[in-house]
């Protein structure tokens, strides 16, 4: 009797099942006695060797279960040299959980906080408003200015001015048009002291209309519909209407039903009969309140957008 599709991919599913180690088991549990009697074990079956990547295995499952006692043991009496790949996957964890001690017990092993992953945290103590482990991260050489701008776009978006304004002061990068978000953000929010920080650093209103406008309004839609006042913040002041990322804008504000925004971007001379005015036209109203997609569509009606109908479904003969 031939095995259906569905019985060969649970049997290959349950072959390719991986099983933990007993190491592994012991990690997971985070407890130091049944590791120290898992290497106890290992010690007496191969008493001059010891596998280096089980212990990276089993380091790697305590760390992701925050057991920071089994993370302890297993860096301190093992013997075996750990990557900074993992010293990297431990301050991550460790920032996430929020514990500076555990993140500076990895920046001391190996975690370099000028990399990637310290960017990572970073970015994580700024959203979260963690002073200890933002002071730790700067005290350790983070690169403000690789990482330092979305973190401080991060913390803006938490509410946490006081933070997004200290990275800002600290030099953290506002290329890409995280400059002109944090300003919008800063503008919609009454948020003085961030306001000023940006102009110090040389971001005003008036670059809404370079390229760099185009890029924060890119970045804005991914915060949609909460960023649509940001939104209109970089239109009043003269953001290109005709670049990609304004294409999106409409497509998203029409799929929320923000007939403000829809109108905003057409009035100021985007063109409905392109592609994105159909594409809007067709999502109106999807994600938004009810009825909210009546005043989306008479308005892009109004201003040409072309109704597309929609393709037909062909089955295949075979089908």
């Amino acid at each position: 009797m031939h095995e259906s599709l569905e019985e060969m991919r649970l049997r290959r599913a349950a072959e390719e099942e991986t099983i933990e180690s007993p190491l592994e088991v012991a990690a997971r549990s985070g407890s130091v006695e049944e590791l120290q009697q898992e290497f106890a074990a290992i010690r007496s079956r191969e008493p001059n060797e010891i596998d280096a990547h089980a212990i990276e295995t089993a380091l790697h499952v305590a760390t992701e279960e925050n057991h920071w006692d089994a993370v302890r043991y297993l860096y301190g009496t093992t013997g075996i040299n750990i990557t900074e790949k993992h010293a990297a996957f431990l301050l991550q964890h460790a920032t996430v959980a929020g514990d500076t001690e555990m993140a500076k017990f990895a920046l001391d092993r190996g975690a370099i906080a000028a990399s990637a992953s310290g960017g990572r945290a970073l970015l994580c103590a700024a959203a979260t408003a963690n002073a200890e482990l933002l002071e730790l991260l700067e005290g350790r050489g983070a690169n403000f200015a690789n990482a330092g701008g979305e973190a401080a776009l991060a913390a803006a978006r938490k509410g946490h001015w006081e933070v997004a304004t200290g990275l800002v002061a600290r030099g953290a990068g506002l290329e890409c048009g995280c400059g002109l978000q944090l300003l919008a953000m800063a503008e919609v929010g009454g948020v003085v002291a961030l306001r000023e920080a940006l102009a110090s650093r040389g971001v005003l209103a008036e670059a809404a209309n370079t390229e760099a406008g185009a890029e924060a309004l890119q970045g804005l839609t991914s915060e949609w519909p909460e960023a649509s006042e940001c939104v209109m913040y970089l239109m009043a002041n003269g953001v290109d209407v005709s670049s990609s990322a304004a294409a999106e804008t409409l497509i998203l504000a029409a799929m929320y039903g923000d007939a403000v925004v829809v109108r905003a971007l057409l009035e100021r001379g985007m063109d409905a009969t392109a592609d994105a005015g159909s594409r809007a036209l067709a999502s109106a109203g999807l994600l938004g309140p009810c009825g909210s997609d009546q005043l989306v569509t008479e308005c892009l009606l109004g201003h040409g957008a072309i109704a597309v109908a929609p393709q037909a479904l062909e089955l295949d003969e075979d089908f």
